[in-house]
């Protein structure tokens, strides 16, 4: 009960919450606006509190702040949905997706919209972004050059190709010269390599 009454005076963030949390709570949130299943409400404040219903059992044993820290918080939050609810989440709002380079990227959640940041060499090839909560909301992706910086940020990809890719290639073919920046990028496979890595270690011409 002490440690209950220090969540409520000093708030959730005592509670370790990780990266995945977060995001788990950010997509239960975005997904429930969307759809009409009977979907908890996960924000912070409604978390606070329902303490006894849903972290309570998970405190057994824990005397001090300090015990807070091996808390399994995913488990706990877990338990709020339900096994067709869990399913349906990732099925609709995935932690993550694949891109054409076959890599696992993680979507993020916390903002007004979900952003997929990757290499814009990683796309290419890939005609358009991946759609969740079928179809009701859009990946905004961010596209960043090879040394990780913004370069572009679009939700229409197929559009970009078209229309901004050309300006976007001139600007940094002149500034990443070793990585490779097709004229058609639809045509060419998505890659994280240089133009010699391409090459097979030979110098390209």
């Amino acid at each position: 009960q002490g440690l209950l009454d220090g969540l409520r005076m000093d708030g959730l963030a005592l509670l370790p919450w990780s990266e995945g949390c977060r995001q788990w709570q950010a997509r239960v949130i975005k997904l429930a606006k969307l759809d009409d299943g009977d979907w908890p409400d996960v924000s912070d404040r409604a978390l606070l509190e329902n303490l006894e219903s849903w972290l309570a059992p998970f405190l057994a044993g824990m005397r001090s702040q300090q015990d807070l820290q091996r808390l399994p918080l995913q488990d706990a939050l877990d338990l709020l949905l339900s096994p067709e609810q869990k399913h349906y989440l990732q099925r609709n709002m995935p932690a993550s997706i694949t891109i054409p380079t076959g890599r696992q990227v993680r979507l993020d959640y916390t903002g007004d919209t979900v952003v997929l940041a990757v290499k814009l060499q990683e796309l290419f090839g890939l005609r358009a972004l991946p759609v969740i909560a079928g179809g009701k909301m859009a990946i905004s992706a961010h596209l960043l050059t090879p040394a990780g910086r913004p370069a572009a940020i679009t939700d229409n990809l197929e559009r970009f190709w078209r229309e901004n890719y050309s300006a976007v290639r001139k600007d940094l073919r002149g500034r990443y010269p070793k990585h490779p920046w097709p004229e058609d990028p639809l045509a060419a496979e998505a890659t994280v390599l240089t133009k010699r890595h391409l090459n097979g270690g030979k110098r390209s011409p």
